[in-house]
């Protein structure tokens, strides 16, 4: 199993200490802090500690302070409210698994004030919230823990506890509360402009776990309808979809159903934070929400507004950002569930940064799966021609158009990748954003970072792998990889794939040489002979690209750094190595062996040789892009 955690000492770079508040934008995370404020005084550093209490309350100590003052009937009871409920908010916070600070902390006041309506500090409490209290029986539901049974919570909170805890951060400040862009990133712990670059797929990502929560709690009466709901939600048909057929008739019965495809309408049309905010106050979280939102007009608000909208131009810019300030604010009224009429249809092709899916569902409900070890699901060495008009046989990359002048050469499609790990998000699995779905497995000890919008630390013991083989090695392929390996004698290896007895190709660092190197062997046997080529100089410090490739048709091998060629040497007896692709280790003896100690990020896999231009479009693509 993997094991994430407190990241063990390494000398890649200096490690920022845990209560270093830089003076631009990146600091401690939430999580940090509230671990920081909890130290115990006898061996806590009492400057640190305080700092940290400090911070903590100047991200969200306003925002708490209005949610205790709903509850409570007076000034001093709201803040006993706040601080009775911010120890135990912290101790569960720590417990429960990845999740954002604020609705943690919010959902705690709400659960602090239903103990006191059993007790004599009932008195404190408005009228409203007794009521409800009673009603309720004093039950509130609790966050779900994060790998906790999600049955019988509801959708929106499942989905949301889906995420990880920077995306949840995310979402409830800049999407919920309309917060800036700036205080959404000091409780990431990141930089403005990466979650600037999260902001843009967040929903997203949040309406594809709400999906794949959904169609995994549906009954089995309730299955034949499933994918309809989803489809029927997502294209915008909404009510005149729901006034006649079967599948009315399913909904109007079903109420399970019928909440789904309300909310999944929301979700595809920006009008589901105040749902959120419901769900996860379930007493006044939409009015808190509604106060919280109309106490401010950002530029950087992403108000609940038809997110498939055209971008403004830009003198456009500041008057747009104002409508959709103002759509934020009416967004809370909880006007209609249902679209009413027929808004433009959402596109369901992602971007190249997450990768291409024909249908945004796909990669969670795909029917079959091939077994460990097919390769029939492995593209072919050249990809299937795109439409538009036949060119000409001179009017390859590089020769003369008919025109006489020489046509461009061809541009990578990032998105075309037959695998892609960015580690953009943490957890058990590294998630493929490529349109194969792909996933992995770690082994050992990995620490997620953000770094990069994400990258994974190896300890030198352990890798990560695909349950079947990628790439067909006797035929074209490319791989590439940023790496950041630490200082250390052998080698270690970047990306690989299984044979019977050694890999099949080795894309690594050569500790005897000092050298990256890409190298393949003549067969499936540690005696066989081996082919290799490699970089210019060593590695330099800091972050590198990688890419490796093999290109069949001219029995070649090729290696980049940093999108320049480092040189070739000639490959004639590829073989096909059938095991699984592997990321941090390589394979010798058919044991693991040349474990990667140090960052990597950004893993690519193509079933075709890339040319020159299209490598240096692949280096400068940027972070997770």
């Amino acid at each position: 199993m993997p094991q994430f955690g407190c990241r063990p000492p390494h000398t890649a770079g200096p490690a920022t200490p845990p209560l270093a508040l830089p003076p631009h934008e990146t600091g401690p995370t939430d999580r940090e802090l509230v671990r920081a404020a909890l130290v115990p005084p006898a061996t806590a550093d009492p400057l640190a500690r305080e700092t940290a209490a400090s911070e903590l309350a100047g991200r969200h100590e306003a925002a708490v302070t209005a949610y205790a003052a709903r509850c409570t009937t007076t000034t001093a009871a709201a803040e006993l409210l706040r601080t009775s409920a911010q120890r135990t908010a912290a101790q569960s916070f720590l417990r429960d698994g990845d999740t954002a600070w604020r609705p943690h902390l919010l959902n705690t006041i709400l659960r602090t004030a239903a103990e006191w309506s059993g007790a004599d500090a009932r008195r404190h409490l408005v009228p409203d919230l007794l009521s409800w209290l009673e009603e309720s029986r004093g039950e509130i539901p609790v966050p779900v823990p994060a790998d906790d049974d999600t049955s019988g919570v509801p959708l929106l909170v499942a989905a949301f506890r889906g995420l990880p805890g920077r995306l949840q951060t995310v979402l409830w400040h800049v999407f919920v509360e309309a917060e800036d862009l700036t205080l959404a990133a000091r409780c990431a712990g990141s930089g403005t402009a990466v979650v600037r670059r999260w902001s843009e797929t967040v929903e997203e990502e949040f309406r594809a776990v709400y999906g794949r929560l959904y169609e995994e709690s549906v009954s089995p009466r309730c299955r034949p309808y499933s994918r309809l709901v989803l489809t029927t939600a997502r294209t915008g048909g909404g009510r005149p979809v729901l006034e006649a057929g079967e599948l009315a008739g399913h909904v109007r019965g079903c109420e399970f159903c019928a909440r789904a495809f309300r909310e999944l309408s929301r979700l595809h049309t920006g009008q589901w934070a105040p749902l959120l905010a419901q769900d996860l106050l379930p007493w006044g979280g939409r009015q808190y929400r509604q106060e919280r939102v109309g106490q401010r007009l950002l530029p950087e608000v992403r108000a609940a507004a038809a997110p498939h909208q055209p971008p403004p131009r830009r003198g456009e810019r500041r008057l747009w950002w104002a409508a959709l300030a103002v759509a934020a604010v009416l967004a809370v009224t909880g006007v209609g569930l249902m679209t009413t009429g027929d808004p433009e249809p959402v596109s369901t092709t992602r971007t190249a940064r997450n990768g291409e899916h024909g249908d945004k569902w796909n990669h969670w409900t795909r029917s079959s799966r091939p077994r460990p070890g097919d390769l029939t699901d492995i593209p072919a060495s050249t990809p299937p021609p795109q439409p538009g008009p036949k060119p000409s046989r001179s009017s390859r990359a590089g020769d003369p158009s008919p025109s006489g002048k020489p046509s461009p050469p061809a541009r990578l499609n990032l998105a075309k990748a037959g695998l892609r790990w960015d580690f953009r998000t943490w957890g058990a699995r590294p998630k493929d954003t490529s349109s194969f779905d792909r996933p992995g497995e770690y082994h050992g000890y990995v620490d997620w970072r953000p770094d990069r919008e994400g990258s994974v630390w190896f300890d030198g013991k352990s890798h990560v792998q695909t349950t079947q083989a990628v790439l067909d090695t006797s035929r074209s392929f490319t791989v590439s990889a940023w790496a950041r390996p630490e200082p250390g004698g052998g080698a270690h290896t970047v990306a690989a794939q299984d044979g019977a007895n050694v890999s099949g190709f080795l894309l690594q660092y050569s500790g005897a040489d000092n050298r990256w190197r890409m190298t393949m062997g003549d067969a499936d046997s540690p005696d066989a002979a081996r082919d290799e080529v490699r970089s210019s100089g060593p590695p330099a410090d800091g972050w590198q690209h990688l890419t490796g490739v093999y290109d069949a048709g001219k029995r070649q091998l090729r290696l980049y750094v940093n999108g320049t060629l480092q040189g070739t040497a000639g490959h004639t007896s590829a073989w096909r190595a059938n095991g699984p692709f592997t990321v941090g280790r390589g394979q010798r003896g058919g044991a693991g062996a040349d474990l990667f100690q140090g960052y990597l990020d950004d893993v690519r896999v193509f079933p075709d040789a890339l040319g020159p231009s299209q490598i240096k479009d692949l280096a400068s693509a940027g972070h997770n892009r």
